[in-house]
């Protein structure tokens, strides 16, 4: 029995084997993550067989208004099925784009969040009316607009219905909390910390990787898991995750596991980013030297415009300094080179041109005053009667009149808070959060953080104020005409 049960198990690993090898003609996306000896790096091959695919690194600014997009809408002739989601942007972001503005393939923002997609073709989206709906490129744009860690983007993996091509994703943050969601059947399917042992994403689904991973040495099986042979590309990642020594350099280390990843033919794009410094390093198949650059090094307030840069650039070193203005002709220019565009754009009647125009202007919307349902001024005559309040800061918002005003111009979004007391004296709104109604701000006075969160409903805000974390007094705040 021991020999027959050893026979079946040797059997189900060929298959898996076999059912894993992709030949390096038709390699795919992957993406690793490298973190020993205080040292903390993920790298991120972009292939796509058959066409080659051009693109251009994006530098997002926090305070920015959103209106959501769907695959559905972008490529269909009519725009049905449009997304009911809008947000301001709360982060800052470097994100690596093919389509559009916002329309991403992967990224990281000022937080330390990094988010990555590769192809997965089990991927079946979930198909709930209910929920608010993104086309998944756009979805990782909110991500990173809106959230700082792993266990956040976990939590709402469920919460937004994505459509477009079939995706799954590497999410990891600097803390080195890292996952993988998928969306198998209508659900999203999340492996994370003792589900994850190896961290590392390709294109199948992590449970088969690891079935497939205990057929070879070392790891529980008998095939060859040797860098020279035609283990699947998961294996060679947990072979050269265990080999790694800290006298090696992370990101030398990462751009030699990409390379394993590619094969004979190098990447199309190849990218590896270093907690360390937040610094980018990047190469591709037009430009094989390495360019380099530090988020450190933007600004990432909406006082200016978003800047880009063609990721073929050349020559090699320090890029920062060449990043420039993304303005309208900029960004259509650089739409005119997307891949696909035929075939994505015939089934939904679209031409080609209406396509690329679609894609390059999407965003526009968003700078459109008829849209920006949050601006005005909110007032609210506050009265804080809480004995404890009173006992650490007797006088201080006691009968007084708030005023909230909220401006865009354009896209770009603004606030401030006063009172007539003045302990705020015309105070900028900190970690500004908006979406759709949602809406939250802090401020600080005295050395404390107060809070407000609110729904906005037409013209009135109710919220409730929360001073140094504790729930003080609901509020409304009335927008004046």
């Amino acid at each position: 029995m021991r020999n027959q049960n050893q026979t079946v198990l040797a059997f189900c690993c060929a298959l898996f084997v076999l059912s894993g090898v992709i030949p390096h003609a038709a390699r795919a996306c992957s993406t690793v993550m490298l973190k020993k000896a205080g040292r903390f790096v993920v790298g991120h091959n972009l292939d796509q067989p058959g066409v080659r695919v051009p693109g251009y690194i994006v530098v997002n600014k926090r305070g920015v208004f959103k209106i959501g997009r769907t695959w559905a809408e972008l490529m269909s002739k009519t725009s049905a099925g449009g997304s009911s989601l809008n947000w301001v942007s709360r982060y800052g972001s470097v994100s690596f784009n093919i389509w559009g503005k916002d329309l991403i393939d992967g990224g990281v923002n000022d937080q330390g969040l990094y988010i990555w997609e590769m192809s997965n073709v089990f991927t079946q989206y979930p198909a709930d009316g209910r929920l608010p709906k993104l086309s998944a490129s756009n979805w990782m744009q909110y991500v990173l607009d809106n959230f700082h860690k792993v266990e956040e983007v976990v939590e709402m993996a469920s919460a937004v219905q994505l459509d477009g091509p079939g995706w799954h994703f590497f999410v990891a943050d600097r803390q080195g909390d890292c996952a993988v969601i998928h969306y198998i059947g209508g659900q999203a399917i999340v492996r994370r910390k003792d589900n994850m042992p190896v961290p590392a994403l390709f294109n199948r689904t992590y449970d088969l990787e690891q079935r497939r991973l205990k057929c070879f040495r070392g790891f529980g099986g008998q095939y060859d898991a040797s860098l020279q042979g035609d283990a699947p590309r998961f294996v060679h990642a947990a072979v050269m995750l265990e080999e790694y020594v800290p006298q090696q350099d992370p990101v030398d280390y990462g751009f030699m596991m990409l390379s394993q990843f590619s094969g004979d033919t190098p990447s199309q794009w190849s990218v590896v980013f270093d907690y360390s410094d937040q610094r980018f390093y990047f190469k591709t198949d037009v430009n094989p030297d390495i360019k380099t650059f530090s988020m450190l090094e933007f600004d990432f307030s909406n006082q200016t415009p978003a800047r880009y840069l063609d990721i073929d650039t050349r020559p090699a070193g320090e890029v920062a300094n060449r990043f420039k203005e993304l303005g309208a002709e900029e960004l259509l220019a650089l739409v005119e080179r997307m891949p696909f565009a035929d075939q994505f754009g015939a089934g939904g009647g679209l031409s080609v041109e209406e396509l690329k125009n679609r894609a390059a202007t999407h965003h526009q919307a968003a700078a459109l005053p008829e849209n920006h349902h949050f601006v005005g001024t909110w007032s609210a005559a506050v009265s804080i009667r809480h004995p404890l309040f009173q006992a650490f800061y007797p006088g201080l918002f006691l009968d007084d009149l708030w005023q909230v005003e909220i401006t865009a111009a354009e896209d770009a979004v603004f606030g401030e808070i006063s009172n007539k007391q003045g302990p705020f004296s015309k105070t900028s709104l900190d970690n500004f959060q908006l979406v759709n109604e949602r809406l939250s701000f802090t401020v600080r006075v005295r050395g404390a953080i107060v809070t407000v969160e609110g729904v906005i409903r037409e013209d009135t805000l109710n919220s409730v104020l929360y001073f140094d974390g504790f729930p003080l007094a609901e509020i409304t705040f009335s927008r004046g005409k």
